[in-house]
């Protein structure tokens, strides 16, 4: 329904093993992309990044050290293609 209406929203898939996660986000991806609209699938662990058609971090789409300080920032450049989409 959100596709359809053109709203952004962000989804948070969590589930135990062998619920189908992967297949439900590459599914909802596709059909997204083939509508024309930007979408991002992101893990949060490259174990489970593999799975994505993507294959995508958190840390690799933001920018995210993996050393966190009290001072960290995220890495994305004003005039960078992620920082548009977001």
């Amino acid at each position: 329904m959100t596709v359809t209406n053109n709203q952004g929203h962000l989804f948070f898939i969590h589930a135990t093993g062998s619920y189908r996660k992967t297949f439900l986000c590459n599914t909802i991806a596709a059909e997204v992309r083939r509508r024309g609209q930007v979408v991002l699938c992101i893990a949060s662990s490259e174990i489970a990044a593999l799975l994505l058609n993507e294959r995508r971090t958190s840390h690799s789409y933001f920018k995210i050290s993996l050393s966190i300080h009290e001072d960290s920032v995220a890495g994305l450049k004003c005039n960078s293609y992620m920082f548009l989409v977001l």
